[in-house]
């Protein structure tokens, strides 16, 4: 019930800003960027990629080290969301608590650009979870992800035409620079053992990066960070690091380290040692700095870090 209210009161100020932001518009007759918002970095990142100051971009809802599975918007955010022309979110649940603002924007305003992936490549992951029907970490594979730069192309040049040439060409130029990351990484992954290449992290974020780079990947917790993790899971992955001999772990930049940590001190209780990573993994949200502010150098850091802890 509480849920309940909130999404109206939070639809109600949403309808309210839209409402003043269409009047002051309308006295306005002069020629305006299209304004963009976006809920993650990762699409951020692909939108100053291809539109560049074509665009005037309001907000990046889930900011450096912030969780799109549990974020709750605020009223600043609604206020965002209402002065933008369009908002560009992943889709498949990864949002799962802005569900109600985005899906009032409809579907000429609000563009699930995960759901460019095609069904037969997504991971259904309904046996394992009530929450989420495929796994939404979609850009974990590069390639995959490509899917969602080109539906994202053409969202801003069906909504902006006269800059659609600029648009497509600056894709083309994304989608070449996302390529080589990719095989940056695997030449990376590909000097790592196969018996070696087992990831563990803290959240169920990397099923789509094991089919992309051929890994074994487990995690503490499932693919919602809100949930926790169970004795039982630590002592069946403890069992499988020691009889495996897994050699490191890796925490995540959007989550506490208390699963991560847990697992190591079962491990240790069964005479193994598993390191824990220097440095955190970026999963679901880009960071502040270079080389981890924009996709392409998460794509390579990851593969740095990776490639160190299990070379």
């Amino acid at each position: 019930m509480l849920r309940i209210y909130v999404a109206v009161i939070l639809t109600g100020i949403l309808a309210l800003v839209s409402c003043t932001e269409n009047k002051q518009e309308s006295t306005n007759n002069k020629s305006v960027k299209l304004k963009v918002t976006s809920t993650t970095g990762m699409i951020t990142d692909a939108l100053l990629n291809i539109a560049g100051d074509k665009i005037e971009l309001i907000a990046t809802i889930c900011g450096p080290g912030i969780d799109p599975h549990s974020y709750i918007p605020t009223t600043k955010d609604i206020v965002n969301i209402s002065k933008s022309d369009i908002i560009i979110y992943n889709g498949l649940n990864l949002e799962a608590k802005m569900g109600e603002i985005l899906g009032s924007q409809g579907k000429d305003k609000a563009f699930a650009i995960g759901e460019a992936i095609p069904t037969d490549s997504l991971i259904n992951n309904s046996e394992v979870s009530d929450i989420l029907d495929y796994d939404p970490h979609v850009w974990n594979d590069p390639k995959l992800w490509i899917n969602s730069v080109d539906m994202l192309v053409e969202v801003l040049s069906d909504k902006d035409p006269g800059n659609a040439s600029f648009y497509r060409e600056n894709g083309k130029k994304y989608i070449a620079s996302i390529l080589e990351a990719y095989e940056y990484a695997k030449a990376k992954y590909a000097e790592i053992p196969r018996n070696q290449r087992v990831l563990i992290s803290e959240h169920d974020a990397f099923q789509y990066f094991a089919k992309a780079y051929d890994f074994d990947v487990m995690s503490v917790l499932g693919m919602n960070t809100d949930s926790e993790a169970g004795i039982k899971v630590i002592q069946e992955l403890s069992d499988y690091v020691v009889k495996n001999k897994v050699k490191s772990a890796f925490v995540e930049t959007i989550i506490n380290h208390k699963g991560i940590q847990a697992l190591q001190n079962a491990v240790k209780s069964k005479k193994w040692d598993l390191n824990i990573a220097d440095k955190p993994l970026y999963s679901d949200a880009l960071g502040q700095e270079s080389p981890t502010d924009t996709f392409i150098g998460i794509i390579k850091y990851n593969a740095d870090v990776i490639h160190e802890a299990l070379k």
